[in-house]
């Protein structure tokens, strides 16, 4: 499937590209050697999903909907206290919808 880019695309690409820099903000800031450099590892994922998604990269939206589900799924498997919230789980929701309009539009045309 090749996704089709809309609205729904460019809100995934915010909320990643803000993951981003909330991962980028303690990775130089006060936190350890180790944890700066998974922080600094996750902000530079992130930012890159989201400026892809911006961009409309075909890859970036495959690899954000990975992203986001390997997140609600570890998230449940080693139930995480606040499990992101509601935040992760809507945002694969959003994911399935911006599938969905993918594929009507490519049925459509």
């Amino acid at each position: 499937m090749r996704p089709v880019f809309g609205r729904l695309t460019r809100v995934l690409a915010v909320v990643f590209a803000l993951a981003g820099l909330g991962a980028a903000y303690p990775a130089i800031g006060d936190s350890d050697a180790s944890n700066r450099i998974i922080l600094a590892a996750i902000a530079i994922a992130f930012l890159g999903i989201g400026a892809g998604l911006w961009m409309e990269f075909p890859w970036a939206w495959w690899a954000g909907f990975a992203v986001t589900a390997f997140t609600v799924v570890m998230s449940l498997v080693l139930k995480a206290p606040d499990g992101g919230g509601l935040i992760w789980p809507a945002l694969l929701l959003v994911w399935m919808a911006s599938a969905v309009v993918s594929w009507r539009r490519r049925a459509e045309s």
